[in-house]
């Protein structure tokens, strides 16, 4: 399998890129659809990662990322590992879920 492949935006997704483009820079990432659901206490992080990367091995909409240069442009990126960061309720010092969320959606 090829790295990486390009096409253009299908009429769909053309329509969705121009509205969420419409809203202002700092309202752009809260068009995300996001669930949220209990985590059951026996999945582990390394069962989390071996579920995405099957997940996204089969399913190329999941490895699909939108790029302006040369025109809007989707790019499917190859099956490969993924970068999980991992955050915690308590109070640890380390950040806390909204900001781990935050600091994702801004890059």
């Amino acid at each position: 399998m090829s790295a990486v492949k390009s096409a253009n935006l299908c009429w769909g997704h053309r329509y969705i890129w121009l509205r969420i483009h419409q809203l202002p820079p700092r309202h752009q990432p809260e068009s995300h659809i996001m669930l949220r659901f209990v985590i059951p206490p026996s999945l582990s992080l390394a069962h989390c990662r071996a579920m995405l990367t099957s997940l996204t091995r089969r399913h190329e909409a999941l490895r699909t990322t939108y790029h302006l240069d040369g025109g809007p442009h989707q790019r499917v990126h190859a099956p490969g590992p993924w970068p999980i960061r991992q955050a915690s309720v308590e109070r640890d010092g380390t950040p806390s879920p909204a900001e781990v969320i935050e600091e994702l959606t801004g890059t």
